[in-house]
């Protein structure tokens, strides 16, 4: 299955098995698929999302004031690169992934359990299936090893919820909302 935008479908494979019943057998699966908020309550979870990781990463802004423009600029590019992109490789997913995740876990302005508990409600809305598309429900996402479930939750951030473009936009503009 290709990442996909415009169809909401982000696929990857976990580090470690979980099993999950198909036709009442239990079968031993990697593979997680996505897909993008499509109601109000799943809408409403991605906006807290957002939310909950911007202000997690205020202190990001003080860093950028110590960038040059071009330094910014480039980082700029970057990210628009990667979010004009329907498809983006999993390799560059996973990359933004663990680097978001790597700046959540430096911040000390939100928990990380804060951040699982809101993404909880991306699980129980059935946004996330196993292999062949199958809904996955809370008693199969409980059961996944921990590290996975953080895996899983910041691919889907940085794929579906985009925080990393909105921080670009507030790190260049200055007080009075002018793009510097």
């Amino acid at each position: 299955m290709t990442n996909d935008r415009l169809n909401g479908l982000l696929s990857f494979n976990i580090k470690n098995p979980y099993k999950v019943t198909v036709d009442g057998v239990f079968e031993e699966r990697t593979e997680i698929i996505c897909h993008e908020f499509n109601n109000k309550a799943s809408c409403n979870t991605a906006f807290d999302l957002e939310q909950l990781l911007l202000s997690a990463f205020s202190s990001i802004e003080r860093k950028a004031e110590k960038m040059t423009k071009k330094q910014i600029m480039k980082e700029e590019k970057e990210e628009n690169l990667f979010y004009e992109n329907n498809s983006p490789p999993e390799k560059e997913v996973s990359e933004r992934s663990d680097q978001l995740l790597l700046m959540f876990k430096m911040q000390k302005e939100v928990r990380m359990s804060e951040l699982m508990d809101l993404f909880e409600d991306i699980v129980a809305e059935k946004l996330l299936s196993t292999a062949g598309d199958v809904k996955m429900f809370g008693n199969v996402w409980d059961k996944i090893e921990p590290k996975d479930r953080l895996d899983i939750a910041f691919r889907y951030i940085v794929f579906f919820v985009n925080p990393l473009q909105s921080l670009s936009a507030m790190a260049t503009a200055d007080s009075e909302g002018n793009t510097k």
